[in-house]
């Protein structure tokens, strides 16, 4: 399996096109995680992006998910991330669990408002050079509570292939994903 790292300034741009003005950028040696997504090879676009472009069709929704990308790098400075991002008022929750080999795994989501969702697997072992991981799987725009089978589907989907990857994951060369 092939991850990219996907830096703020990717990700920042992958959204706005461009890196809102006055937003401080953090430094990679500050995080304690990486920022990746799933791609079929390196130069491929990632079913993040995609959803990205998909569900993110107005300002109001795109500023939405630029505050939780916003509050995501600041919490992966910290070992701890997920209390980090309470700390900074943005809820962090389950929106799916499933079994799988034996384990309970879960499916998280990052809640910036009412409706919009980023959707992300938290990966501590099995990647080169004892990294650790967080997985972006989706950006949505959620029209009820309940987590979409569209959206718990493909991400159980994916969780488990990155499971099943663990000891094989290879990082792509870093450059820039957000590509079209």
């Amino acid at each position: 399996m092939k991850v990219q790292k996907l830096t703020q300034e990717q990700a920042y741009t992958a959204v706005a096109k461009a890196i809102p003005p006055g937003t401080k950028l953090i430094s990679a040696a500050a995080q304690r995680w990486d920022v990746v997504v799933v791609v079929r090879d390196c130069e491929s676009v990632s079913n993040f992006h995609k959803t990205i472009t998909k569900h993110l069709d107005d300002l109001k929704k795109k500023g939405s998910i630029l505050r939780a990308l916003s509050d995501l790098y600041d919490a992966i400075c910290s070992e701890d991330y997920q209390e980090e991002l309470e700390s900074a008022g943005l809820s962090c929750k389950v929106a799916h669990s499933f079994l799988f080999s034996g384990a309970t795994y879960k499916v998280w989501e990052l809640k910036p408002d009412n409706k919009n969702r980023l959707y992300f697997f938290p990966l501590k072992d099995g990647l080169p050079n004892n990294r650790k991981a967080v997985f972006m799987l989706m950006a949505y725009h959620k029209k009820d509570n309940k987590t979409p089978s569209e959206v718990s589907d493909y991400c159980e989907k994916t969780i488990k292939l990155i499971l099943q990857a663990r000891g094989e994951i290879e990082y792509c060369e870093e450059k820039n994903v957000a590509k079209k």
